[in-house]
């Protein structure tokens, strides 16, 4: 008899942690490198941070998935992903499930007042609330980065804890982008007169 192609899956395979030599299971990147990305590039990096997880255990568990798609969407797959942390280090299961669901909850907030605010809704407050929502949604990464490390052996993430030079680069383009935001709310305020 043929496996039914349309049923759910039964489980999800547990996540495979490797030892000595063998590729880390999970992206290593030191707290303070985590937080210097996430804001200076107004939360972008978390797009990237949910990438390297994926391609992590891509690698390191040999599954078949799309790392790209699950760092894109990645609402859909961050409980999965806090879980295999959590089962790594064999501990801390139930504050990532929780953090995890946070993050789900926020990041859809988030969604739905950056509408608000392109659609001119609530602004200027729909803006800031959405700045501000980019540090709330890092602690829940954070707390699942320290996971993350821990299960590679690398606690403080000493690994990657260096600026590179497209760290650099980002950093850049992100405080061009802050400028841009806070040079738009200046001008909506009317602290800076943009017309001629």
């Amino acid at each position: 008899m043929t496996e039914n192609l349309y049923a759910p899956p039964r489980s999800e395979p547990a996540p495979q942690v490797l030892d000595g030599d063998d590729v880390p299971p999970f992206y290593i990147v030191a707290p303070r490198k985590f937080w210097i990305l996430l804001l200076s590039t107004a939360g972008i990096y978390q797009i990237y941070w949910f990438y390297r997880h994926w391609k992590a255990q891509k690698a390191a568990t040999g599954e078949r998935m799309w790392p790209v798609m699950r760092s894109l969407f990645a609402i859909f797959f961050t409980h999965s992903l806090f879980r295999r942390m959590a089962a790594a280090n064999d501990s801390a299961a139930r504050p990532l499930s929780i953090h995890a669901t946070l993050f789900v909850v926020l990041t859809i907030l988030d969604t739905v007042v950056s509408r608000m605010a392109q659609q001119d809704i609530g602004s200027p407050w729909t803006d800031i609330l959405e700045l501000l929502l980019i540090p709330v949604l890092g602690i829940f990464l954070a707390a699942a980065q320290n996971q993350a490390n821990l299960a590679c052996g690398d606690p403080e993430g000493s690994f990657n804890d260096d600026l590179t030079a497209a760290n650099a680069l980002w950093i850049l383009l992100g405080f061009v982008l802050w400028g841009v935001i806070v040079f738009g709310l200046l001008a909506y305020y009317g602290v800076i007169h943009t017309e001629g």
